[in-house]
């Protein structure tokens, strides 16, 4: 949940990305977190729960059909 954990979780989203459309990816992890600020983070984390959400959302109402 902290700022380190975001970035490294980021980072590994984005190198597994990269792999599986094979893209040239070559910043190491500090490369990485130097290029972004907190807020491109916060906004990340958001979209990310707004997804979890809905994703939960979707299970509840496939639960009760």
């Amino acid at each position: 949940k902290s700022f380190t954990d975001l970035c490294t979780y980021l980072y590994c989203c984005v190198v597994s990305a990269c792999a599986a459309d094979k893209v040239d990816f070559s910043m190491s992890l500090l490369e990485f977190a130097d290029a972004l600020n907190p807020e491109d983070m916060n906004e990340w984390a958001a979209q990310m729960q707004q997804g979890s959400t809905a994703n939960d959302n979707a299970t509840e109402g496939e639960k009760k059909s």
